[in-house]
C-alpha cells in the first residue's frame, strides 16, 4: 500500500508522514537506485573489458593463422609465443602452435599441442563445449597418424 504525503505516518508518531519519515525513505530510496546504477555501470565495464579481450585473443589467433599461411615461420612462432603468453589459459596458441608445427611437418610437436588444448578443455567442460572436446580429440588422432606415416595424410571426415 502506497503512502501519501499527508497520511498519517505508518510509525505512530502523529505527524503526517511528510513531516516525519518521507525525507529519510526518499534518502534510502535515493541511495538504493545510486547503489543500483553503480552495480549497472560496473556490470557493463566488465562486459566491455570481456569483449576486448575476447577480441584481442581472437585477433592475435587470426594473425598466427596469416603468417602460417605466408609462411613466415619465424614471425609466426614468435606470434604464438605471445599468444601463450597474453593468454596462458586459453587453448587457442595450443591450437596455433599445433596448426605451427603441422604446416611444418613436425607431427609429433603438432599433436603434443593439441593434445594440451585437449586436456584443458576437459578440464573446463562449461567454458568448452562437448563438440570442440570431440573434434581435439579427433585432432588428436589425425595427428598421430600423421607421425606415424611421415607425412601429412587426409583428414578424417
Amino acid at each position: 500500500m502506497k503512502i501519501s504525503r499527508n497520511d498519517p505516518c505508518p510509525f505512530g508518531s502523529g505527524k503526517k508522514y511528510k513531516k516525519c519519515c518521507q525525507s529519510q525513505d526518499q534518502k534510502q530510496a535515493s541511495e538504493a537506485l545510486k547503489q543500483k546504477a553503480e552495480q549497472d555501470r560496473n556490470s557493463y565495464a566488465e562486459e566491455v573489458a570481456f569483449i576486448d579481450e575476447l577480441t584481442k585473443l581472437n585477433d592475435m589467433s587470426n594473425e598466427v593463422v596469416d603468417l602460417v599461411n605466408a609462411e613466415k615461420w619465424d614471425e609466426a612462432y614468435r606470434a604464438c609465443e605471445r599468444l601463450k603468453e597474453q593468454f596462458p589459459d586459453e587453448i587457442d596458441a595450443d591450437q596455433r602452435f599445433s596448426m605451427y608445427y603441422e604446416y611444418r611437418g613436425d607431427f609429433a610437436k603438432a599433436r603434443d599441442h593439441v593434445q594440451h588444448a585437449l586436456e584443458i578443455a576437459q578440464a573446463d567442460p562449461d567454458k568448452y563445449p562437448k563438440e570442440l572436446v570431440e573434434s581435439l580429440q579427433t585432432d588428436v588422432k589425425y595427428l598421430d597418424d600423421c607421425h606415424k606415416a611421415g607425412r601429412k595424410l587426409d583428414y578424417p571426415g
